[in-house]
């Protein structure tokens, strides 16, 4: 008896701690938005707020490198950033890292149609406790909005492994959101 107390109360703790943990992830697919299509997902220049400064947080230069990194899937391939701007600069003669913010999206934007379907971006805002992560997948011929993925949790630290989990999270859970598109 004491026995089946006990695993009684261990899956209730189990349950208890698992809903606390997804609570704080928040993922909308767009209506009419075709996630099958994600073949070729572009890395954009990711918007980093960071209020406070934190020692262990990662450089923009880190985030941008572990976003083109934390994909595991075999749903879709992702192109790094650093690729992209390469990739620009060879084909039209535009070095979009010397550009100023605005200018520099802008040339991404105009540009990312020949080489992706979709791409990412993803705004992260340190000034909250925990860290705001946030996806948004966009279509590289329109820019319409296709995904959002909004993470919050205590699990992922302001360190790089904190940010790269939630990197990892996003891409299994577009995994998902993938395959389960593709079953309807």
């Amino acid at each position: 008896m004491k026995n089946f107390l006990l695993s009684i109360l261990i899956c209730a703790a189990f349950l208890l701690t698992s809903t606390t943990a997804f609570a704080s992830v928040q993922e909308q697919i767009i209506d009419g938005a075709d996630l099958t299509r994600i073949k070729r997902l572009a890395v954009a220049y990711p918007n980093h707020y960071k209020i406070s400064t934190v020692s262990d947080e990662p450089t923009i230069e880190a985030l941008i490198e572990m976003l083109g990194t934390a994909n595991k899937s075999t749903k879709f391939t992702v192109i790094p950033y650093t690729d992209i701007v390469e990739i620009i600069k060879k084909d039209k003669d535009v070095d979009i890292t010397a550009l100023d913010y605005r200018d520099s999206k802008k040339a991404f934007e105009e540009n990312i149609a020949n080489y992706a379907d979709s791409y990412l971006t993803l705004t992260t805002a340190n000034n909250d406790d925990p860290t705001t992560f946030m996806f948004k997948i966009q279509n590289a011929q329109t820019g319409d909005v296709m995904y959002l993925l909004t993470i919050k949790n205590n699990s992922f630290k302001k360190n790089a492994n904190g940010y790269n989990s939630a990197c990892e999270l996003f891409y299994k859970t577009l995994d998902v959101a993938i395959e389960k598109a593709a079953k309807k």
